[in-house]
């Protein structure tokens, strides 16, 4: 459009000079470490996401609680090489005995069974309560983080960490600084001036010519704002609007003089000053705008009025005779 010969001060309100770092994982690789995307997808999204991991209930309010690396990282890329992707990615495989939550009970050596000694009877009710102590931990721990990359921070059992640069690369990018919508859509506005001696019938079929060379795909479509889509629906419904204006006339006539015959006299007028008004545009080779169809519809108001005058003429004339 900018290479048009009818358009002018062509910009768009698209800004694509941010930058962005863009992950490439190699898959096979991931594979061979036992990873899969989903693994790598919430390793990035724990650390830059800022996913919800619980949430502090108060007597008024609720807090929640968001996971995210300290913000002083992200102003580095090269923090990318330092995180780790965890190959387990599920709930803690482990039973916690070391990190016991605070408040917790501790459990009393019970009535021993028959037949059993009370040292026996005290270690196995101490075992099954530690089991089910940290089991309701952990559960209490990944309450709202089944989506994260590791299990609960209680869990002791040793995961493997891959190193997220061993099965990937990094590079800069661009990216959109903001993306605009209109009538909830992704939507670019580009403007345009008219060169001199131009106009909007000329310009429409040029940006309609455009959109096909780039054979843009069916989810992609243009459409005209402002004054040019103000130009195209009068355009549209300009071959309804004219028969209606005459209608109307013409029914206002036949009730102003109790005639048929009269209101067609002065509605004949208008083809001549139609015909006259093309006539006067091809001869200065001026173009067809809005402010020329205003202006031919005021010609037309003036005939029609000298019209009107002379029927009143004729018909004050034939009463006095």
């Amino acid at each position: 459009l900018q290479n048009n010969p009818v358009l002018a001060d062509v910009s768009s309100d698209q800004q694509q000079t941010g930058l962005e770092t863009d992950i490439t994982v190699d898959r096979d690789t991931a594979s061979r470490l036992g990873l899969v995307m989903s693994q790598i997808d919430n390793t990035l999204y724990d650390a830059f996401g800022q996913r919800q991991v619980s949430t502090i209930y108060s007597a008024i309010n609720q807090y929640h609680v968001v996971m995210e690396v300290d913000p002083r990282y992200w102003q580095d890329p090269s923090i990318l090489r330092d995180l780790y992707v965890s190959t387990a990615g599920a709930s803690p495989s482990g039973v916690a005995t070391t990190n016991a939550v605070a408040g917790t009970v501790t459990h009393s050596a019970g009535v021993p069974a028959p037949g059993s000694s009370p040292a026996n009877s005290t270690q196995a009710a101490n075992v099954a309560g530690e089991e089910a102590r940290n089991a309701q931990t952990n559960a209490l721990a990944n309450t709202g983080r089944q989506g994260t990359s590791a299990g609960a921070a209680v869990s002791t059992t040793q995961e493997t960490m891959v190193p997220l640069a061993a099965f990937s690369h990094f590079a800069p990018g661009h990216t959109p600084l903001a993306v605009n919508h209109q009538d909830q859509f992704v939507a670019s506005t580009i403007s345009f001036n008219l060169q001199p001696g131009a106009s909007l019938s000329d310009v429409i079929p040029e940006i309609e010519k455009a959109m096909k060379v780039l054979n843009t795909p069916a989810t992609i479509r243009g459409s005209l704002q402002g004054t040019a889509r103000l130009f195209r629906e009068s355009l549209a419904n300009e071959f309804l609007l004219i028969p209606a204006a005459i209608a109307a006339v013409y029914i206002v006539l036949g009730i102003l003089y109790e005639s048929f015959m009269h209101p067609i006299t002065i509605l004949s007028t208008l083809f001549s000053a139609g015909v006259g008004a093309i006539i006067a545009l091809l001869f200065f080779h001026t173009e067809f705008t809005i402010i020329t169809m205003i202006g031919v519809f005021l010609l037309i108001g003036i005939v029609k009025k000298n019209a009107i005058l002379m029927i009143d003429f004729a018909l004050g004339a034939e009463r006095t005779e």
